[in-house]
């Protein structure tokens, strides 16, 4: 009897110094599913390890609905299903403890953010996992693994600037777009059936066989595009870019690096992406293993002097290459910077260009990141500022960004945000400043309030503003369309109100306009497909921007593909979107008008959906009859 109370004890001694160390956090809510629940399977554990929260016992998602940064994950070792979908945290060390059960098969983690894994440890036997938008910039960590039965990684839309080491081959299913990765080299991809890039300048050695039926760029403007014979056989071979079959080639533009081939320059996707070439090399075996094995003690003595002799000889020919490697790449880098600054024409910002002794930068990390830029708080005058800096030092990047400044250079309304100027020395270090918004952007806002937080009669001024930016671009002479209106491009302000933003993308009508640009959540229907498109494309995005306001959640958050049990791809949504078959979701509670009007503006025929003046015919009267507030939390 004894034995059995000391165990009662050290049980208890034992729980209670878990719930002191793991979920003793004020403020901080705990998912497990560790036994601790007594109703259920999993439960919210507050800061004293009480019971806040059960689930049903057939729960597979959990959210956090209003993103309010106070739920963190811990123990889910008992947690008895195959499939987790964990979305919409917003605690930065949510997974700082977790643990998951050995029979997790698929993990959903959408839209958490993270910045890091910290321990993150995957299950062994996990097969397909999926972290959509959560601000990670590095997966393998000092005591990562990876779960070597893996089929599925979709890492889209993080921080990662480079490709992740040591990826399973056993993984079939490669999704590294939106994030800032620009170089893919040296990858054994063999396995591969669907592989998704985007923003990549360079791809070269990568090996890739039959087994490969899909591949994308998007966005994407390849300079060095290497391959080995085999591979660009495979490559060659893909047809058009088809999004119900999830089959081809779906790339912007792509060259091989003249200066640098030691191949064959070859034309590539011809009929399928315009003037395309490829550096085609030899097609060559694995490389040998780069450590030496020792044998039996007598052998490896009689030969440490040849081992030494070799070692010595392998440090300088290794050392050596490096060098000159960096030697060629400095020099290939300043050519480039020469000959950009040569040919790049400024004269039309020299009235914008601004006072650098005036500018100063603040903080020592960016407000925000991209895969081609970065935005940093400043001031300028004593005026608090916003500074968007170009990462793309290459002339095409330049001309680009140049052009977006150039654009709001001519822009004159308090529903855009207002340039303040340009900064540079030599064209490649140029800088765009703008207006600051103080309370940042639209998706952020909807996240961080809830539905009575935030109410429609709040919202109505920011509608209005959008709307009223909308007819601004599409009545200037040429019309402008903004082609990536989304709520992160939405920009918030106490005083100054709401504003339009990132005209990165953007194009007078009069351009030729069919590269499907934009995030494919708010993407138009012809904008996917690729055929030329006008300012519907717009409105279309205003309606799924409609949609959000009336969710406060991301478009499409959380959906599963039926036919395959697994969180829908953007290959999936876009599919649907195409066909008419998709639109995001409205909530039931918002005035019935926010739907019927979301939904016209979302009519697959462009023709069908109202022009932005129209809009706002359509809108000042259901927006004129909500009820006023005598507080108003709106922007």
């Amino acid at each position: 009897m004894l034995r059995g109370l000391l165990l009662l004890l050290w049980l208890s001694l034992a729980a209670a110094s878990k719930c002191d160390t793991m979920y003793t956090r004020p403020g901080i809510s705990t998912l497990v599913a560790d036994g601790s629940c007594p109703a259920s399977v999993a439960c919210l554990l507050d800061a004293q390890c009480k019971p806040i929260q059960s689930f049903p016992n057939a729960t597979t998602t959990f959210s956090d609905p209003l993103g309010a940064s106070n739920l963190s994950i811990g123990d889910l070792s008992k947690y008895p299903h195959p499939t987790l979908k964990l979305y919409n945290l917003r605690y930065g060390n949510a997974f700082d403890r977790v643990e998951f059960p050995p029979t997790l098969q698929n993990l959903t983690m959408d839209h958490l953010t993270l910045y890091s894994l910290g321990s993150l440890q995957l299950p062994a036997g996990l097969k397909n996992w999926t972290m959509f938008t959560c601000y990670v910039s590095k997966i393998t960590t000092p005591g990562f693994q990876w779960p070597q039965s893996l089929e599925t990684l979709n890492l889209n839309e993080n921080h990662l600037t480079d490709v992740p080491a040591n990826i399973p081959r056993s993984v079939k299913y490669l999704d590294l777009a939106f994030n800032n990765i620009s170089v893919v080299v040296n990858q054994d991809w063999r396995s591969l059936r669907y592989l998704y890039l985007s923003g990549i300048q360079t791809f070269a050695h990568v090996w890739l066989s039959t087994n490969l039926t899909y591949f994308s760029c998007s966005g994407s403007h390849i300079t060095n595009l290497t391959l080995d014979e085999d591979t660009y056989r495979v490559l060659n071979a893909l047809g058009p870019n088809n999004y119900t079959s999830n089959t081809g080639v779906n790339v912007g533009w792509a060259s091989a690096n003249a200066s640098t081939c030691t191949g064959r320059i070859l034309p590539i996707w011809q009929g399928v992406v315009e003037n395309a070439t490829a550096c085609v090399v030899p097609t060559v075996t694995s490389p040998p293993p780069t450590t030496f094995v020792p044998t039996d003690g007598a052998a490896s003595g009689g030969s440490s002097g040849l081992l030494i002799a070799v070692l010595v000889a392998s440090g300088v020919v290794v050392l050596s290459a490096i060098v000159l490697v960096l030697y060629r790449r400095q020099q290939h880098s300043l050519s480039i910077q020469e000959s950009t600054t040569s040919t790049i024409d400024l004269s039309n910002l020299q009235m914008f260009k601004l006072d650098r002794s005036e500018l100063v930068v603040l903080g020592d990390k960016p407000l925000a990141a991209g895969a081609f830029g970065e935005v940093w708080k400043g001031t300028y005058a004593n005026e608090v500022v916003a500074i968007k800096r170009n990462k793309d030092k290459l002339e095409k990047g330049l001309q680009s960004f140049i052009a977006e400044i150039t654009l709001m250079a001519k822009m004159d309304s308090p529903y855009i945000v207002r340039l303040v100027g340009a900064s540079w020395v030599r064209p490649v270090d140029i800088e765009c400043v703008v207006e600051f918004m103080d309370l940042g952007d639209l998706r952020c806002f909807l996240a961080d309030h809830s539905m009575t937080q935030f109410t429609w009669s709040e919202k109505a001024p920011v509608v209005r503003s959008i709307v009223f930016g909308l007819i601004f671009l599409h009545t200037f002479d040429p019309p402008i369309v903004h082609r990536d209106l989304k709520s992160r491009n939405i920009l918030l302000d106490s005083v100054k109100g709401t504003k339009l933003t990132d005209f990165g993308i953007s194009r007078e009508v009069d351009d030729l306009m069919t590269n499907g640009i934009g995030t494919y959540q708010w993407m138009a229907p012809e904008i996917i497909s690729g055929t030329s498109y006008s300012e519907a494309a717009d409105i279309y995005s205003f309606g799924v921007v409609l949609s959000e306001l009336s969710t406060h959640a991301i478009p499409y958050l959380g959906l599963t593909n039926s036919a395959t049990g697994r969180s829908a791809t953007p290959q999936f949504v876009m599919t649907k979107v195409l066909a008419g078959e998709m639109t995001p979701a409205f909530d039931a509670t918002s005035p019935s008008w926010v739907q019927e009007i979301g939904l016209r503006c979302m009519a697959l025929d462009p023709d069908a959906r109202p022009t932005a003046l129209e809009l706002y015919v359509l809108l000042r009267p259901l927006l004129d009859s909500l009820p006023q507030t005598a507080k108003s939390t709106s922007p």
